[in-house]
């Protein structure tokens, strides 16, 4: 941003989940870190793994409410939360953590487009789902598998031990490296647009 001289561009940091969750709060971050700017566009892209589900629709509330600009656009993406392709990061995901932990990925982001078109803040926007296919593959196995820690949260989230550690690699050494098949994750893209004017889907 110095570099290139970009004026209107700051970095604001800080966690959502306390910044953004409440009213009271959404109005101080408002205040004092927005200058009382309304935005036009915000974005989760992968962050809203860090909130439960049930408090997506609050969220969503606030920064609709008191964020957005008249005509603003909220942008949020996010992993499928299942697929039955061993070749996805959801398989994979809900196959290991499911496995050693009980979990399975419950964050849907077509379930969240229901819960928008179904409540009256939001009746005057228009809510679009669509989908994308990301592949990845990389020849250097240690930086394929730091991209499976990262899909599979470890250890941030689950914290694997060395025996679950150790079939975890050998179901990616022999199934993708070895194969050389890549790593597919499936995503959905909800773009909320406020106000008149809105775009062609297509």
């Amino acid at each position: 941003m110095n570099r290139q001289n970009i004026r209107h561009v700051r970095t604001i940091t800080g966690d959502y989940n306390h910044l953004l969750r409440q009213p009271e709060s959404v109005k101080t971050f408002f205040r004092q870190s927005l200058d009382n700017r309304k935005l036009d566009l915000i974005t989760l892209h992968h962050s809203l793994y860090y909130c439960c589900m049930a408090d997506w629709l609050p969220l969503f509330l606030n920064i609709h409410k008191q964020l957005l600009a008249r005509t603003g656009a909220i942008h949020a993406v996010l992993m499928s939360p299942d697929s039955r392709d061993r070749h996805t990061t959801s398989w994979l995901y809900n196959h290991f953590a499911g496995r050693y932990f009980g979990i399975t990925n419950d964050q849907s982001l077509p379930a969240l487009k229901r819960q928008l078109e179904n409540h009256p803040e939001f009746r005057d926007a228009r809510i679009i789902l669509k989908s994308s296919l990301v592949r990845f593959f990389v020849e250097d196995f240690e930086k394929l598998m730091k991209v499976v820690w990262m899909v599979l949260l470890y250890p941030g989230v689950h914290d694997y031990s060395e025996d679950q550690k150790e079939q975890i690699v050998s179901f990616v050494y022999d199934n993708f490296y070895l194969k050389k098949k890549p790593l597919f994750q499936k995503q959905h893209h909800l773009i909320l647009y406020r106000g008149i004017g809105f775009p062609d889907p297509a």
